[in-house]
């Protein structure tokens, strides 16, 4: 969830490379079936013609729409209507609607600390001022919460596979938070940016089905689950958000590019994201269990990488107290991507490690990178 240029990179730095260890928030691009993707696009400029050419409805395609509401009452026990989807391009620009359509300027927001950078900048740009609150091994803590939620109005978070930590937020924080929110009329935007790919233990329910005031405002991306340059994204709104952000968006940029929504549309209509995401959670899960073993092999020395419940990447604490943001940067020098842990926080001291993704590479590349990674370590140990 943390841009090339927040890993590291200013914004013309090469992310060309299909695949590069252990670049993190990146699928298995080679396994993608771009064919099969082609076919269904050239069928639906056949099919649909001038009408792609035509406005769309702010809320966004309404045959995406159905399928969204269809594959998430099926797999997430997310409650939805058709009429309740709104599709973006991106959580970041789904969390800027919600700023500015929730509250003023001059209001707060909370976010995790640590947690997802560009949310903080969302609402930041939205004329909120930013509270970080801290995350424990339970989630999102509620009760340092409650202590500062004067003019509080939006709370972002992500329950279900905190980023970065990657724990899941119990069930008891769960409704406290939504009894919270229901007795201050908060909002909460829960982000469940890699749902699709839990691969150990049972999903905890979300916060959207729980919630029985119509305070949570649920969202999901397809740029994980599918692609990176698919720009698509979508929010579950309560029933009583639908009317002010069709309005928001009709004002804002309209809509949503149409072509892409057609065929995703389609590809999900046909089975084929469904399958998709099926084979990519068992690839995912083999290759985090290879990480896992050559991060035991070749970095026991240096890092503590944790076992992952889910998603395309997880966290190795350093062993050792050096400077995760210079590791970093040397070892994009000799070719491997890590993206440095401090970079998450705000307020909280900072803990020492690495975001490593291991979705978009195979046993072989990783551990070349992670021999390259030791290289690193022990010449800065050397310093």
């Amino acid at each position: 969830m943390v841009t090339v240029m927040e890993a590291g990179r200013g914004p013309d730095g090469d992310a060309t490379r299909i695949s590069c260890a252990f670049r993190a928030n990146q699928p298995a691009l080679d396994r993608f079936p771009w064919v099969l993707w082609n076919r269904i696009g050239a069928k639906v400029r056949s099919a649909l013609g001038a009408r792609l050419l035509m406005d769309q409805q702010p809320m966004g395609y309404g045959p995406l729409r159905e399928e969204i509401a269809r594959y998430l009452g099926a797999r997430r026990s997310v409650r939805v209507a058709p009429e309740q989807v709104m599709v973006f391009s991106g959580t970041q620009q789904a969390m800027g609607v919600v700023a500015s359509v929730l509250a003023d300027a001059g209001d707060r927001a909370m976010v995790e600390d640590p947690g997802y950078p560009s949310a903080r900048q969302a609402c930041q740009f939205a004329g909120l001022t930013v509270e970080p609150v801290p995350v424990d091994d339970q989630g999102f803590d509620v009760g340092s919460a409650r202590r500062r939620a004067e003019g509080v109005r939006v709370v972002y978070l992500t329950p279900a596979h905190q980023a970065p930590l990657g724990t899941a937020m119990t069930l008891s924080r769960r409704i406290e938070l939504l009894q919270w929110a229901t007795e201050n009329d908060l909002w909460i935007f829960e982000d469940d940016y890699d749902g699709e790919f839990r691969f150990s233990g049972r999903p905890l329910p979300t916060l959207q089905s729980l919630d029985t005031s119509g305070r949570v405002l649920y969202a999901g991306t397809f740029s994980k689950a599918l692609f990176p340059s698919l720009r698509l994204s979508f929010v579950v709104l309560p029933s009583a958000l639908v009317e002010p952000f069709a309005v928001a968006r009709w004002v804002g940029d309209r809509h949503t590019q149409i072509l892409e929504q057609a065929v995703l549309s389609r590809f999900m209509a046909e089975g084929h994201f469904a399958r998709h995401v099926r084979r990519m959670r068992t690839l995912y899960s083999e290759r985090h269990t290879a990480l896992l073993q050559i991060g035991r092999e070749i970095l026991r020395e240096y890092l503590e990488i944790q076992p992952a419940s889910s998603g395309l990447q997880t966290l190795a604490l350093f062993r050792n107290p050096l400077d995760d943001r210079i590791l970093a940067s040397e070892a994009l020098s000799s070719g491997v991507e890590v993206i440095p842990l401090s970079l998450f926080y705000s307020k909280v001291k900072p803990r020492r490690g690495f975001l490593m993704g291991f979705a978009s590479v195979d046993s072989r590349d990783m551990t070349l990178a992670a021999q390259t990674l030791r290289r690193v370590f022990r010449s800065a140990a050397k310093k």
